[in-house]
Protein backbone atom coordinates (compact mmCIF):
# COMPACT_ATOMS: atom_id res chain seq x y z
CA UNK A 1 0.00 0.00 0.00
CA UNK A 2 3.24 2.23 0.90
CA UNK A 3 4.46 1.61 -2.52
CA UNK A 4 0.97 2.55 -4.48
CA UNK A 5 1.18 5.98 -2.11
CA UNK A 6 3.92 6.61 -3.24
CA UNK A 7 3.69 6.31 -6.75
CA UNK A 8 0.49 8.07 -6.65
CA UNK A 9 2.35 10.84 -5.15
CA UNK A 10 4.86 10.73 -7.87
CA UNK A 11 2.55 10.84 -10.54
CA UNK A 12 0.58 14.06 -9.29
CA UNK A 13 3.50 15.76 -8.74
CA UNK A 14 4.27 14.85 -12.33
CA UNK A 15 0.76 15.23 -13.51
CA UNK A 16 1.44 18.89 -11.94
CA UNK A 17 4.27 19.77 -13.52
CA UNK A 18 2.66 18.70 -16.57
CA UNK A 19 -0.19 20.80 -16.60
CA UNK A 20 2.13 23.92 -15.33
CA UNK A 21 4.25 23.14 -18.67
CA UNK A 22 1.52 23.00 -20.78
CA UNK A 23 -0.29 26.27 -19.11
CA UNK A 24 2.72 28.24 -19.63
CA UNK A 25 3.10 27.03 -23.46
CA UNK A 26 -0.34 28.82 -23.79
CA UNK A 27 0.02 31.65 -21.95
CA UNK A 28 3.50 31.74 -24.50
CA UNK A 29 1.04 31.98 -27.73
CA UNK A 30 -1.64 34.13 -26.57
CA UNK A 31 1.40 36.82 -25.95
CA UNK A 32 2.64 35.83 -29.62
CA UNK A 33 -1.31 35.85 -30.80
CA UNK A 34 -1.36 39.32 -29.06
CA UNK A 35 1.99 40.72 -30.12
CA UNK A 36 0.81 39.65 -33.85
CA UNK A 37 -2.43 41.68 -33.26
CA UNK A 38 -0.52 44.47 -32.58
CA UNK A 39 1.66 44.44 -35.87
CA UNK A 40 -0.63 46.52 -37.81
CA UNK A 41 -0.36 49.46 -34.94
CA UNK A 42 3.34 49.54 -35.56
CA UNK A 43 3.12 49.20 -38.95
CA UNK A 44 5.91 46.04 -39.80
CA UNK A 45 9.10 44.57 -37.90
CA UNK A 46 10.57 47.02 -40.38
CA UNK A 47 9.47 50.24 -38.91
CA UNK A 48 9.97 48.50 -35.53
CA UNK A 49 13.69 47.50 -36.18
CA UNK A 50 13.90 51.00 -37.18
CA UNK A 51 12.48 52.75 -33.89
CA UNK A 52 14.70 50.43 -32.25
CA UNK A 53 18.19 51.67 -33.91
CA UNK A 54 17.03 55.45 -33.87
CA UNK A 55 16.51 54.50 -30.04
CA UNK A 56 20.05 53.33 -29.45
CA UNK A 57 21.54 55.76 -31.64
CA UNK A 58 19.66 58.31 -29.68
CA UNK A 59 17.85 59.98 -32.03
CA UNK A 60 14.17 58.69 -31.21
CA UNK A 61 12.14 61.26 -29.24
CA UNK A 62 8.98 60.26 -27.28
CA UNK A 63 6.65 63.06 -26.59
CA UNK A 64 4.69 62.90 -23.11
CA UNK A 65 1.76 64.51 -25.04
CA UNK A 66 0.92 65.61 -28.36
CA UNK A 67 -0.27 69.17 -29.77
CA UNK A 68 -3.67 69.94 -29.15
CA UNK A 69 -4.01 68.06 -25.78
CA UNK A 70 -4.80 69.47 -22.68
CA UNK A 71 -2.55 69.29 -19.86
CA UNK A 72 -3.07 70.04 -16.34
CA UNK A 73 -0.48 72.66 -13.89
CA UNK A 74 -0.24 74.89 -11.07
CA UNK A 75 -0.98 78.13 -10.69
CA UNK A 76 0.30 79.24 -7.42
CA UNK A 77 0.09 76.12 -4.98
CA UNK A 78 -3.58 75.77 -4.60
CA UNK A 79 -5.48 75.91 -8.25
CA UNK A 80 -5.02 73.74 -11.00
CA UNK A 81 -5.24 74.78 -14.89
CA UNK A 82 -5.98 73.06 -17.93
CA UNK A 83 -4.12 73.88 -20.54
CA UNK A 84 -3.63 73.37 -24.27
CA UNK A 85 -0.15 71.88 -25.29
CA UNK A 86 0.19 74.68 -28.10
CA UNK A 87 4.07 73.35 -29.53
CA UNK A 88 6.86 71.40 -29.04
CA UNK A 89 10.43 72.89 -29.40
CA UNK A 90 14.00 72.38 -28.09
CA UNK A 91 16.02 74.73 -26.49
CA UNK A 92 18.94 74.88 -24.15
CA UNK A 93 17.09 73.01 -21.31
CA UNK A 94 16.40 70.53 -24.20
CA UNK A 95 12.91 69.33 -25.07
CA UNK A 96 10.13 71.77 -24.00
CA UNK A 97 6.66 71.91 -24.47
CA UNK A 98 4.47 75.00 -24.56
CA UNK A 99 1.48 75.56 -22.85
CA UNK A 100 -1.35 77.70 -22.34
CA UNK A 101 -3.88 78.47 -20.31
CA UNK A 102 -6.40 81.01 -22.71
CA UNK A 103 -6.17 84.15 -20.65
CA UNK A 104 -2.40 83.78 -19.85
CA UNK A 105 1.01 83.86 -21.64
CA UNK A 106 2.44 80.01 -22.65
CA UNK A 107 4.06 78.22 -20.07
CA UNK A 108 7.46 76.00 -21.08
CA UNK A 109 7.51 72.52 -19.65
CA UNK A 110 10.66 70.28 -19.81
CA UNK A 111 9.83 67.00 -20.98
CA UNK A 112 10.83 65.78 -17.40
CA UNK A 113 8.33 67.85 -15.41
CA UNK A 114 5.45 65.82 -16.87
CA UNK A 115 4.12 63.78 -13.54
CA UNK A 116 5.63 66.59 -11.56
CA UNK A 117 4.41 69.81 -12.20
CA UNK A 118 2.57 69.08 -15.18
CA UNK A 119 -0.03 66.29 -15.81
CA UNK A 120 -1.44 64.74 -18.42
CA UNK A 121 -5.03 64.27 -16.60
CA UNK A 122 -6.40 66.23 -13.73
CA UNK A 123 -6.41 63.47 -11.16
CA UNK A 124 -2.75 63.02 -11.35
CA UNK A 125 -2.53 66.92 -11.07
CA UNK A 126 -4.57 67.34 -7.95
CA UNK A 127 -3.21 64.02 -6.30
CA UNK A 128 0.44 65.85 -6.24
CA UNK A 129 -1.27 68.92 -5.46
CA UNK A 130 -2.70 66.88 -2.11
CA UNK A 131 0.96 66.24 -1.60
CA UNK A 132 1.92 69.83 -1.37
CA UNK A 133 -0.34 70.60 1.21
Amino acid sequence: MDDYISRKSAVDALTKVALRVADSKRRTAATCINEIELLPAIGSYDRLRELAEADRAGRLVVLPCKVGDVVYGFHGEKTILPMVAKWIETNTDGWCIAAQYTPMAPKFYRFSDFGKTVFLTREEAEKALEELK
